[in-house]
């Protein structure tokens, strides 16, 4: 007895390991084949074997090795560069800086364990940024930055031997500075630029910072990532609250427009009473056309009050878009997303978005745009599991060539100047764009860049 249930324990952990590996081999093929298709769908393929002569004439840099970097550097599985993670993680570096509780230290990282220098001593590196502090008659504080990273205070400059204090007291230890200046009407009031946005982006700033006990602490006051990465010459549909997206729609042709604004809300499946055909749990992974949809809104929805104040999300299906959008907006629908889906009608059906028309849509006041089926899959997705899903609308005209990823914000103040109006502090910045050192089709600032002033002491900026 005591061999047979050892037999059977035997054959009981091979059976499970031959599962274990059978299944991490089926993993390890399907990541592959889904990085082969990325890059087999990579956005560079078109422009990548063009010749020199070619990529100018359609305003193309001719070194194709950023393109090559763009696709090294994507994510295999999402087949994006996912620049737009630097920031969540630029915030995450700052906060841990700012921890008082170091678990791991390593050497520059405390007093007890900071670097000395040993030399050279004739070199000083790249310093753009270089200001004698106005309240010392003395002239011996001097405050200077560097476009490599961080802001330096030295007050015993005519001393060789005197050392360099870090200044880090709300301001980044690494932020890159090109520029310092005073208020002629508050001595105590400092500002620094910071990027610099001729260098390929390789200097990467967080716009204008301030400080109003003559340098002691700092305040970010214009500038930086003012908003979500989006592509420009399309609409944008950003997921607030879940790591999805951002996606691309396209605004029906009854829509009233969504212009340089954006129309944020809980999005929410509208589920009409027409369920025949229909049973059991629907799995929303596939592009197949689906009878009997209780998710087209071709007939009464049934959940009315509890779209009001919420964007509806509506599936493809046999009755008008206009009839939809309709039944939507009765139940207090804020816009609607209709998701692409086949019904049927063409062989070579394309599960990408398209312009929805439609007529007798006088009454029509909200918005209503269409997303791909995978993209919309990935939403209804979420919604049937329970979570909540928080989205934000909106088209931009960019300035940026159509195509491009675009991170809007201040990055690079390349100038600041603060002179007296009649006793008024009027704050001048200079403030550039760029493109990103490993892809060239990233760009920074592109809507933002040109002159900007205030003159109430940063609170509010116009553009010249």
């Amino acid at each position: 007895m005591t061999f047979n249930k050892n037999k059977f324990a035997i054959l009981s952990l091979v059976l499970l390991l031959g599962i274990g590996f059978n299944f991490k081999t089926i993993n390890y093929q399907y990541k592959r084949l889904v990085h082969s298709y990325n890059l087999k769908n990579s956005p560079v393929k078109s422009t990548y074997n063009l010749t020199k002569s070619e990529r100018r004439d359609i305003g193309l840099p001719p070194n194709k090795y950023q393109e090559k970097i763009w696709e090294l550097s994507m994510n295999p599985m999402t087949g994006k560069t996912e620049i737009d993670k630097l920031f969540k993680l630029q915030n995450e570096l700052r906060e841990s800086r700012m921890s008082k509780i170091k678990k791991f230290l390593v050497p520059g990282e405390s007093e007890e364990m900071k670097w000395i220098s040993r030399g050279p001593y004739n070199i000083g590196g790249r310093t753009k940024g270089l200001m004698f502090d106005p309240n010392d008659e003395n002239d011996e504080t001097v405050f200077s930055g560097g476009v490599s990273g961080g802001l330096f205070k030295n007050t015993n400059i005519s001393n060789p031997d005197s050392e360099w204090e870090h200044i880090t007291y709300g301001i980044p230890e690494n932020i890159p500075v090109s520029s310092i200046v005073y208020d002629p009407n508050d001595l105590n009031t400092f500002y620094v630029g910071t990027g610099e946005s001729y260098t390929g982006a390789e200097a990467l700033g967080n716009g204008l910072w301030k400080s109003t006990d003559a340098g002691q602490t700092w305040n970010n006051v214009f500038g930086g990532k003012t908003d979500a990465v989006y592509r420009s010459g399309s609409s944008s549909m950003e997921v607030t609250n879940l790591d999805l997206g951002p996606y691309n729609f396209i605004v029906s042709s009854f829509s009233p427009e969504i212009d340089n604004t954006s129309i944020v809300g809980d999005i929410i499946l509208a589920n009409d009473e027409n369920d025949e055909g229909v049973t059991g749990d629907t799995d929303w992974g596939g592009t197949d056309s689906i009878e009997g949809s209780i998710y087209d809104a071709c007939s009464d929805l049934q959940n009315s009050s509890d779209i009001n104040g919420k964007i509806a999300v509506i599936e493809r299906g046999d009755c008008t878009f206009v009839e939809k959008v309709r039944r939507a907006q009765q139940a207090g629908a804020i816009a609607v997303i209709v998701v692409n889906r086949d019904d049927g009608s063409k062989e070579d059906w394309d599960q990408a978005p398209y312009a929805m028309g439609g007529s007798n849509f006088d009454d029509i006041t909200i918005q209503s745009v269409m997303i791909s089926t995978d993209d919309g899959n990935a939403l209804k997705n979420e919604l049937l599991d329970g979570n909540n899903v928080n989205v934000k609308l909106r088209i931009i005209n960019s300035t940026a060539p159509t195509g491009a990823t675009v991170s809007p914000g201040i990055f690079y103040v390349n100038d600041v100047v603060v002179r007296n109006n009649g006793g008024v502090s009027e704050v001048v910045i200079a403030a550039g764009t760029s493109i990103h050192r490993d892809d060239n089709n990233h760009i920074f600032g592109a809507d933002d860049y040109g002159i900007w002033k205030s003159t109430d002491a940063g609170s509010s900026w116009d553009k010249v």
